[in-house]
């Protein structure tokens, strides 16, 4: 920095960046790109790891990203960062529910329909999704959805597998804020306390009739769940580890996990969803 001490990177005149190709000597050994990419994600240095959840949401901070476009940043980053840490390493798409193949893989119940590439759910309705593995491993879970109007008068559940013996819950509780339940692999009647790695209420406000973005991260380095909501940290909980101190999540026996519903009080008070889902998506 001694002879020219700009911070400064070379300013750009071109209309295009080259993705496989060094343009100076184009064609030349050692100037291409030989096999595939898979993905490619841009992460700019004003942004936050919430930001990067909620680009979708945030097109003004993203301004320049040209053909990358906002929806493809968020969907090129696999995880989220996590005080500065990459969450989960070698990551993979553990379920996808945002693209039209995804909405007809999925097994619609009572009344649950697709509209417009949404998922639509009227109280009691929900979805099966065949079960991903997550027992073991980090992941991120992602949701963008509209509560209908007076949903916020109970509990919504997002999606979990919750009959026995109890993996997880994703939820938005009674007024608003978001809710995380994730259970140890340990043998439990269903009421014991120290079942529960994590019972998480986050702070924030989520709203009826307007659309929301929702990032649970679980972190087996860490130990801890942190919840985001619209780009924003709304909560964070470190795992409880002194009593059965196991750091796997229950192990799933069933074929299925469900969007929309919590299984062992299907159909009660606090055990569906109102609304519409326009993207799921988990990583691990």
């Amino acid at each position: 920095m001694a002879e020219a001490p700009s911070m400064d990177l070379q300013s750009n005149d071109h209309a295009y960046y080259r993705v496989g190709s060094k343009e100076d000597s184009e064609g030349s050994h050692g100037s291409c790109f030989q096999g595939d990419i898979a993905r490619i994600a841009i992460i700019l240095d004003a942004l936050s790891h919430a930001d990067v959840i909620n680009a979708g949401n945030n097109p003004g901070s993203l301004a320049g990203l040209g053909a990358f476009g906002t929806r493809s940043l968020a969907d090129a980053l696999p995880a989220v960062l996590d005080e500065g840490h990459m969450v989960g390493g070698d990551v993979s798409t553990l379920f996808s529910l945002e693209r039209r193949a995804d909405f007809e893989e999925i097994q619609l119940r009572r009344g649950a329909h697709v509209a417009a590439c949404y998922l639509v759910l009227p109280r009691g309705a929900y979805a099966l999704i065949p079960r991903f593995e997550i027992a073991q491993t980090d992941f991120t879970m992602l949701f963008r959805f509209r509560l209908a109007p007076g949903a916020l008068s109970e509990r919504n559940i997002l999606m979990g597998d919750w009959t026995h013996p109890w993996q997880f819950l994703i939820s938005v509780l009674p007024g608003g804020r978001p809710g995380v339940n994730l259970r140890k692999n340990i043998n439990s009647h269903g009421s014991d306390p120290i079942q529960d790695f994590i019972a998480l209420e986050g702070d924030a406000a989520i709203q009826e009739n307007a659309w929301t973005s929702m990032a649970v991260v679980w972190s087996r380095g860490t130990r801890a769940c942190t919840v985001f909501v619209d780009g924003r940290p709304s909560g964070r909980q470190d795992a409880e580890m002194t009593r059965a101190p196991s750091m796997d999540l229950q192990e799933s026996r069933h074929p299925h996990y469900r969007i929309g519903s919590k299984e062992d009080s299907e159909g009660g008070a606090g055990s569906c969803f109102q609304g519409e889902f326009a993207r799921i998506v988990v990583y691990g």
